[in-house]
């Protein structure tokens, strides 16, 4: 709340907030939030955040005009009785306060600050059609608008009123969205009294500290040529932090050290010009890696200081009684706002966050104005959504001051080719630039597997598959589904060889972090270790092994395999020449599809079509060549960005997914997990601390096959009416994770 909370005695006397504890106004004590108080200390919020996100005046006094509207309607008698009645624990029902100061934006034209304005609770939706259109919610309280706005007068400086902006002005949407993102977040943080607990980025300082561990782990690199190539691609980001350009990629093999050297062109970049850039958001696409890049910046810059924010923030879950510390809430109020020097994030939530209609997603908007973001393995963007996706970044970057730096070892070709389809709408062709000055040369210094693709109608069973792999004392087979996986490791495992491990999402995320750290001791100590894993094992995961095995797949899937082989250069340094094998296979599936269905199985045909010995996943030209074919399709299949001219964000966020099949969390008795699923059914809710530990002990089923297991008797509720599913130790395999008993046979789904 606002730092004045004084009441005066009166009939006429106007609150936004009651006391928290239940006092009732003019009571010694009682701590009622005046509304006058609230709505002008959103409005400072609210313009003060407008400012730093953009130079334009026009914009931070819509801000100004949406932080005193917002709550226009609590002036009106109904909400004041209710509001009285509700605080001091009487009978209440919810009287609409958003509306009215709505109306007063909308009858100037400043329709930004009047769908900011309806929004701030309820969601951005359409300018008209439906009840919860901004039009219907408007009409509903218009005649009772300018008599709210005369008793605010009374209390309010309100001379003037808020700018028109054309409903048809470009990028509208985006701006709308930043409006709300300010008020929802001023809003937020003046009604909870959230203290400034910010940490703030310090550039110069964090760049040292940075090179100096980048210098540490340099040391480590066994291979000099390898350890020179990845000093190259540090001094080419630090150079470029420099460079005017918003729009940049980072087109680096695995294992070149993308992660560490986009951060220095991050902080290079703010250091330049402190007042360019407020933060750093790092944003990958796999929960298997989020870790693992965190914690290499947490070593580098320091825990305080990174943020992560996604459905597996587990691992930094506290106690109740460590809540209180001032890390803790910096902590929590950071992955609201994400207010934080370095954030890291998952795609889904990021762009989800971008295209989505609520106000707790859009609330931390503003704050990717002046930041720099690094998009990690940029190579998963969905196709359907690549257009809206672009345009979105584009405005971001060139209204916004947001710079993007999209990285990764197979640079999806995100410029169109000339000549091109008409219907191609990627960027134009030197909309981007290339951090690397030449990424080629890289790729053939960074050459360390021999690629070896099947021969043409040439398929290999999975019990010659397994003798191979049982073949190999160190040796990665990934496959595309993880009924594959299963029934592989079932083979491998019945050999009775030693080092035999098994990744897929059926293992809840502790279970595969706990397993990725055994390979890693396995491989470092130089003992057996064969591994069957789905496809999470292949982006950005420190593995580094001899031999992989890969089915046929996506081109870059199978070039990302192949960065889990050699991945240090040891063997290719000792024999002179390519040291690691990488063998793709056709697996032998009796007719049934060898791939998930969609985009993906698409783009294994076209690898399928040019798979051959000329085929190279190094050569940046053949890469962008796969792309440009996987791209020649709709790349905005939902039309989003009709619905952004037309203003209709409630079916924009609709039709924005990031995921085409959604799943439904199961909870797993993996280790603590069975613990803490106890704790949960004896206390039946859903407390911050013990949300955040459970959510390392999850898996995600698809709704079908939730409503099977459901049936199966394989997963039950934890607490009758809390919707909160777990599956009990029977049906968690300790080498498979979540399986499903159906006509006596073990599926694994």
């Amino acid at each position: 709340m606002s730092p004045n909370h004084d009441v005066r005695a009166g009939d006429r006397e106007y609150f936004a907030h009651s006391d928290p504890t239940g006092v009732a106004p003019g009571a010694p004590g009682a701590r009622w939030q005046r509304l006058a108080h609230h709505l002008s200390g959103v409005a400072s919020r609210a313009e003060t955040f407008a400012r730093a996100a953009t130079h334009d005046p026009s914009f931070a006094a819509a801000a100004r005009w949406a932080g005193l509207l917002h709550d226009l309607g609590k002036y009106s008698d109904a909400f004041q009785a209710m509001l009285r009645s509700a605080g001091t624990g009487g009978p209440h029902a919810r009287v609409e306060h958003a509306g009215h100061g709505a109306a007063v934006a909308l009858d100037a034209g400043a329709i930004d600050v009047a769908f900011a304005v309806a929004a701030h609770h309820a969601g951005l939706t359409a300018p008209r059609g439906g009840q919860s259109s901004l039009k219907e919610r408007v009409d509903r309280v218009r005649t009772q608008a300018s008599e709210l706005l005369a008793r605010a007068r009374t209390e309010l400086d309100l001379e003037g009123g808020p700018q028109r902006v054309p409903a048809q002005a470009p990028e509208l949407d985006l701006r709308i969205r930043m409006l709300l993102s300010c008020l929802v977040d001023a809003d937020r943080l003046d009604t909870a009294m959230e203290p400034d607990t910010a940490l703030h980025l310090r550039p110069a300082e964090w760049l040292e500290r940075l090179l100096r561990y980048v210098e540490r782990r340099a040391s480590r690199a066994l291979i000099a040529e390898i350890r020179d190539a990845r000093r190259e691609v540090l001094e080419s980001c630090i150079t470029a932090g420099a460079w005017p350009e918003r729009l940049l990629s980072l087109t680096v093999p695995t294992g070149g050290g993308k992660t560490l050297s986009s951060m220095a062109f991050a902080l290079r970049r703010a250091a330049e010009d402190p007042t360019r850039v407020r933060r750093v958001i790092v944003v990958i696409p796999f929960l298997s890696i989020i870790e693992q890049n965190a914690r290499v910046y947490v070593e580098a810059l320091g825990e305080d200081y990174v943020v992560e924010h996604h459905s597996g923030d587990f691992a930094r879950g506290r106690e109740e009684n460590e809540l209180a510390s001032g890390s803790a809430l910096r902590h929590k109020l950071a992955t609201e706002n994400w207010d934080a020097p370095v954030v890291v994030t998952t795609s889904v939530r990021f762009f989800e966050s971008l295209f989505s209609n609520r106000p707790s997603d859009l609330r931390r908007l503003h704050n990717l104005a002046r930041s720099v973001v690094l998009l990690d393995e940029v190579q998963t963007f969905p196709r359907g959504l690549l257009h809206p996706v672009e345009s979105m970044l584009g405005a971001l970057a060139r209204d916004w001051g947001t710079t993007f730096v999209f990285c990764t070892a197979t640079q999806p070709a995100l410029e169109r080719a000339e000549p091109s389809q008409q219907r191609d709408r990627r960027w134009q062709p030197g909309t981007l630039r290339e951090i690397v000055p030449d990424p080629q040369s890289l790729f053939r210094r960074f050459r360390r597997v021999a690629l070896h693709w099947p021969e043409a109608g040439c398929r290999l069973s999975w019990e010659h598959l397994a003798r191979q792999l049982a073949g190999e004392p160190r040796v990665l087979c990934v496959v595309n589904l993880r009924a594959h996986a299963a029934r592989l490791f079932g083979l491998l495992r019945d050999l009775r060889l030693a080092g035999v491990r098994h990744l897929s999402t059926t293992m809840c995320p502790r279970h595969r972090l706990n397993v990725l750290a055994w390979i890693r001791d396995d491989l470092h100590a130089g003992r057996e270790c064969r591994v069957v894993s789905t496809q999470l094992v292949e982006a950005g995961v420190d593995l580094d092994f001899p031999v992989v095995y890969r089915a046929m797949g996506p081109l870059d899937s199978v070039a990302q395999a192949a960065g889990r082989c050699d991945r240090e250069g040891t063997l290719t340094a000792a024999r002179g020449a390519p040291g690691g094998t990488v063998v793709v296979f056709e697996p032998e599936t009796d007719g049934k599809p060898s791939t998930p269905p969609g985009a993906y199985r698409e783009a294994t045909d076209i690898t399928r079509s040019i798979a051959g010995d000329s085929l190279a996943i190094d050569e940046p030209a053949q890469v962008r060549a796969y792309f440009d074919r996987y791209y020649d399709c709709d790349q905005d299949v939902n039309d989003i960005e009709g619905l952004r001219r037309r203003l209709d964000f409630a079916e924009v966020a609709d039709r924005f997914t990031m995921i085409a099949d959604r799943t439904r969390a199961v909870l797993v008795p993996y280790g603590e997990g069975e613990g803490l699923i106890g704790r949960l059914a004896d206390r039946s809710d859903w407390d911050r601390p013990l949300a955040r530990l459970l959510q390392g002990y999850q898996v995600g089923l698809y709704d079908c096959d939730f409503d099977h297991a459901r049936s199966a008797g394989a997963v039950y509720e934890v607490a009758p009416e809390i919707d909160v599913w777990a599956t009990t130790p029977a049906h968690y395999d300790q080498d498979l994770g979540f399986r499903m008993e159906a006509a006596e046979q073990v599926y694994v789904i």
